[in-house]
């Protein structure tokens, strides 16, 4: 199996999409039958609510959406790292870990404002990707901000997010005042569009930031994993990205500098998105899905670039264990 999703093969594509809906199973059954009235809208801010005036986040076809939704996440994180040939080979790789990763943990297998935002915050991360090189950083800074702030507004947890901007900057380009000055504009111009959106509707605009506080610092937990799920989780995951950063170092060592450059930035967001997930009381287990693109990406290059050996392949092996355990969680004792 790890022979196949090392390549960029139709079928490794296609297992992926079966693995996706294989780990949604549980959870899209529990939705028929025992379906909830509401379900928990955690950490959401005006975007997310009002997407909900024209599609209802309860049901199975909010259910199916929501996993539509994160394979389309998938296929665009391959099409990123692809693009900026982060890493060394066209795989599958990429895509199901990310799968893997974000569908960890069941209870938050549906649609929420967490999975909107981690689609912008990939596509914050293509557009510093892309400004490495690029004949017109501005433009690719300000989007980047641009997007952060979008997720923001789906999502307050997010907010940290708004840090992987200004590191991109630090990382990837010499200090130029107009990309800076491009970024800083990118994030207020969503925000200063929802304050004319309150003062055209006679709101007060304290009442906009009472919201977003209350969705950053309100501790949920409404989502608390089985403790057999989360060793699960923790080992399925944890060992292969603890061995994947001590491979790192050596193996880029010899690649571009961008590629370089590209990785520590990857690294920048894993950190930010782990601090934010420990520190930040709003981020629930749905934050999760946030963490898997850094984290997939880590574990993607490593599953590739690392010699096919019984420890490779072991390693391969435990998140898959893992999530077996999770799925077992209902059935357990």
């Amino acid at each position: 199996m790890l022979k196949l999703f090392r390549t960029a093969r139709p079928l490794a594509l296609m297992l992926v999409v079966l693995v996706a809906f294989a780990l949604w199973a549980q959870s899209g059954l529990a939705m028929i039958q025992h379906p909830p009235a509401v379900t928990p809208r955690l950490g959401a801010m005006p975007l997310y609510t009002l997407l909900l005036r024209l599609i209802p986040d309860v049901g199975l076809g909010a259910q199916l959406l929501a996993l539509v939704m994160l394979l389309a996440i998938a296929l665009y994180a391959l099409h990123v790292y692809n693009k900026h040939i982060i890493i060394k080979q066209r795989s599958a790789m990429p895509a199901l870990m990310l799968v893997l990763v974000a569908s960890s943990i069941v209870d938050v297998q549906r649609l929420s404002p967490a999975l909107l935002a981690s689609m912008l915050e990939l596509r914050a991360i293509d557009c510093l990707f892309g400004i490495y090189s690029s004949k017109h950083p501005v433009d690719g800074a300000f989007r980047a901000g641009f997007v952060l702030a979008l997720a923001v507004l789906f999502y307050a947890p997010a907010t940290p997010l708004v840090v992987l901007l200004f590191v991109g900057l630090l990382l990837l380009r010499p200090f130029v005042w107009r990309e800076w000055v491009a970024a800083l504009v990118g994030l207020l111009t969503p925000v200063m569009g929802y304050m004319l959106v309150l003062f055209l509707s006679n709101t007060p605009m304290l009442q906009g930031w009472e919201l977003f506080v209350r969705c950053l610092l309100e501790p949920t937990v409404l989502v608390v994993p089985s403790r057999l799920g989360l060793w699960g989780v923790l080992v399925g995951f944890g060992l292969p990205a603890l061995v994947a950063l001590l491979y790192l170092p050596r193996h880029v060592d010899s690649q571009k500098i961008a590629v370089r450059k590209a990785h520590l930035l990857n690294l920048w967001v894993l950190l930010i998105m782990v601090l934010a997930f420990v520190f930040v009381p709003g981020a629930g287990w749905e934050f999760v899905i946030l963490v898997s693109i850094p984290l997939s990406l880590l574990l993607s290059d490593f599953f590739v670039s690392a010699p096919p050996s019984l420890w490779t392949r072991l390693l391969f092996a435990l998140p898959f264990v893992g999530l077996l355990a999770v799925q077992l969680m209902p059935w357990w004792g």
